[in-house]
């Protein structure tokens, strides 16, 4: 190997080992990498490269099978010929950067692309960059955050580094499911929520997108292949002016270390038909081209082309031409002999020093990036010692259990007055009233049975089952079953001020102000359930409702009311007769003149005894139904008081139920106070935890850019002594 380019070489192996460690760690440092290999096998060549470049297959492919017949050309030239790239490859360059709206939970996506000149927030504000539907997402601040680069303006989109900043909102922002304070760089394929470490219905989740920065040299790999080269040769046809890519290839090229470029116009194709379109072109070409700086290495030339075309029909070349082609040749000799080894020298020199510079860019971005993940490291840290929970986490315990005991003991006081209200006696809303009332309706009958004769209670209401004893039972049930269900509909939304879901609700609302430490809201709710059934459906006692009556007939009631009265009634008619007449004398007579009518007068007698019978019999009705309403009365009064203490004792039953549920309730409100304390504490361990970890990251990342600028001065000695 030559001597300068033997050192070059060995300036570049110091590279690339300093290189080498780094690849798998930074894709930058991969693509350099790789450059620097190619670099080192371009330099064990020793050629120089000519690069031949046409829009047209034959015109290139024409030019080197000129060249390829200078041996001297070949043995002094590594020959290359190559297309210009297509507009799409060039469209690669406008690459962009955005954030990507999954909006929950249809999962409909939104594109917003970002732009380096221009903040971004968003928030449910419509004057946001990103607005966000205010009715949908609630629990977004109205300035939520915002994104925004942290790199040059000017610079390319994919090469920038990116960072979303929390506006202090109320229930923050999350990168990858964990909460930032203050500002984070973003990496590619990042997932940002807000107001929740996961996505929801009221949290939206954004992706955020970045070309990488192999995206950029893929898009520029075409251009600087092209350009990549000691001797540029642009063939282009004389028919045709020059195009946008020709032109920004020449203007490509005057940027890069090329020794010469030459503009070939092949004129094979020109005919006498064509001679103002081809003039005018030429024009314009030469025009172009004088117009451009940098001129000195760029050279036009006019090449008939067309004998070395494969298959040629045309052989003959003008004698003009021939000198053109001979002075061409001659051109590309004289510039190997003019010291190819410092031409070679340059090209690789610049490369391997443009290759340095984006180590330095790696260097400086990876510096930045420390000191933004050291001032956000910071932030956090001074976030943290900020906040002092412990106190404020008992105050919160002890609120809610004072809540707590207060409500269960207003609500056992309100049951307890429920219950005596319902079994007032004096009421007529209460149980017993009502118990009552139905018991009254009911209705004393005669009832045959086996030969006997009982009187038996009978209900008038319809649809009743005909059975007293489990229509009462049924009433007591559904009375009480009604009863126990809005007691405990009372119980649970309006006894102490609101009911156990007022509890569950301020419990929830005291101790969920972690946003860290996401509380279970069924922590709190209810997980009792009322089976009212298990104490009503039990086999209750039944009263006996019929009681055996002994009944009189009517005749035998009759004579006998009769012979009692008649007997009753002569002795009456003979005392009388007697004192009558002992007082005035002649009572015998008087006697036979009251009787003695009735013996001639024998219809008489019938009437008496007629209106004895009617006065007997109607005796007879009123006094058995005076019987049979007083049978009738005690067993209602049986019936009743039965009754009204089953009520009374299902009352009881139901209450001591309610009682039990309560306990369990209030036990479980304990339990999981000691649960949340639990988290809690575990939470508080987990930040002192966090703290010591963000310290030693902090001093990590101190350390680790104290060594990046230590490599970064080892890169600066590497730098070859004629360019630096």
């Amino acid at each position: 190997m030559l001597p300068k380019l033997e050192k070059l070489n060995q300036r570049l192996q110091e590279i690339q080992k300093l290189v080498a460690p780094k690849v798998d760690r930074n894709e930058m440092m991969q693509t350099v990498f790789q450059e620097l290999e190619n670099i080192a096998e371009r330099l064990k060549t020793e050629k120089l490269t000519l690069q031949i470049i046409s829009t047209n297959l034959f015109s290139g492919q024409a030019l080197q099978n000129f060249i390829n017949l200078s041996e001297k050309l070949l043995n002094s030239y590594e020959i290359k010929v190559n297309f210009l790239p297509s507009q799409e490859q060039q469209s690669k360059q406008n690459l962009s950067v955005a954030l990507l709206l999954l909006a929950a939970p249809e999962q409909s996506q939104t594109r917003y692309e970002l732009s380096p000149v221009q903040e971004f927030t968003i928030g449910r504000n419509p004057d946001c960059e990103i607005a966000l539907e205010a009715g949908l997402y609630k629990k977004i601040s109205w300035n939520h955050a915002k994104v925004k680069t942290l790199a040059n303006p000017d610079t390319n989109l994919t090469t920038q580094n990116w960072e979303i900043c929390d506006l202090n909102s109320t229930n923050g922002t999350y990168v990858n499911d964990t909460r930032i304070q203050g500002c984070q760089t973003l990496q590619p394929g990042d997932r940002i929520t807000l107001a929740a470490h996961s996505t929801n219905s009221a949290s939206p989740e954004f992706i955020f997108e970045q070309e990488s920065f192999a995206s950029i040299i893929e898009a520029e790999k075409s251009y600087k292949q092209l350009v990549n080269c000691d001797v540029l040769c642009l063939v282009v046809d004389a028919n045709y002016p020059l195009s946008a890519n020709e032109k920004t290839l020449i203007m490509r090229a005057s940027e890069a270390a090329i020794a010469i470029r030459f503009v070939i116009i092949d004129v094979s194709n020109i005919t006498n038909k064509s001679d103002k379109l081809i003039k005018s072109n030429l024009n314009d070409i030469e025009t172009w081209l004088q117009n451009q700086g940098n001129s000195s290495s760029l050279e036009l030339t006019f090449l008939a082309l067309h004998p070395y075309y494969q298959n040629p029909q045309i052989t003959e070349v003008d004698a003009q031409f021939q000198e053109k082609l001979a002075k061409f040749s001659k051109s590309l000799e004289s510039l190997t002999n003019r010291k190819s080894e410092d031409i070679l020298l340059q090209r690789f020199t610049i490369q391997v020093l443009d290759q340095i510079i984006l180590i330095e860019q790696v260097f400086d971005i990876q510096v930045q990036g420390l000191n933004q993940e050291i001032q956000s490291l910071e932030n956090q840290l001074q976030q943290l010692s900020k906040i002092d929970l412990k106190e404020q986490i008992k105050k919160n315990i002890k609120k809610v259990s004072e809540d707590r005991d207060k409500t269960f003991k207003q609500v056992k006081v309100e049951l307890n007055q429920s219950k005596t209200t319902l079994l007032d006696s004096f009421s007529k809303k209460s149980i017993f009233s009502k118990i009552q009332l139905i018991v009254d309706s009911f209705k004393p009958v005669i009832v045959k049975k086996d030969s006997y004769t009982y009187v038996k209670l009978r209900s008038e209401i319809k649809n009743k089952t005909g059975n007293i004893n489990i229509d009462l039972i049924n009433f007591c049930s559904l009375t009480l079953e009604q009863w126990a269900n809005e007691e405990w509909g009372r119980i649970s939304t309006c006894y102490g001020e609101g009911g156990l879901n007022r509890l569950a609700q301020s419990s929830y609302a005291i101790l969920n102000f972690i946003p860290d430490v996401n509380l279970e809201n069924s922590l709190f709710n209810s997980q009792q359930h009322v089976d009212i059934q298990k104490s009503l459906l039990n086999s209750f006692i039944e009263v006996n409702c019929e009681s055996r009556y002994r009944e009189v007939s009517p005749v035998e009631y009759v004579v006998k009311q009769i012979r009692a009265n008649m007997m009753q009634l002569t002795f009456i008619i003979t005392l009388g007769a007697i004192f009558i007449g002992s007082k005035v004398g002649g009572g015998k007579q008087l006697i036979l003149s009251i009787t003695e009518p009735l013996r001639d007068n024998s219809w008489l007698f019938g009437i008496v005894l007629f209106t004895l019978i009617c006065l007997t019999t109607y005796s007879y009705q009123k006094e058995n139904s005076l019987k049979i309403e007083e049978i009738g009365d005690k067993l209602k009064k049986d019936l009743s008081n039965h009754y009204q203490s089953l009520a009374k004792n299902l009352v009881e039953r139901l209450v001591q139920d309610f009682n039990a549920m309560l306990e369990i309730e209030e036990r479980c409100i304990k339990e999981n106070l000691e649960y949340i304390n639990d988290r809690f504490m575990a939470y508080i361990i987990d930040i002192e935890k966090k703290q010591l970890v963000i310290k030693n990251s902090i001093e990590q990342n101190k350390l680790n850019q104290k060594n990046l600028e230590k490599e970064k001065v080892e890169f600066q000695k590497l730098k070859p002594k004629q360019i630096q």
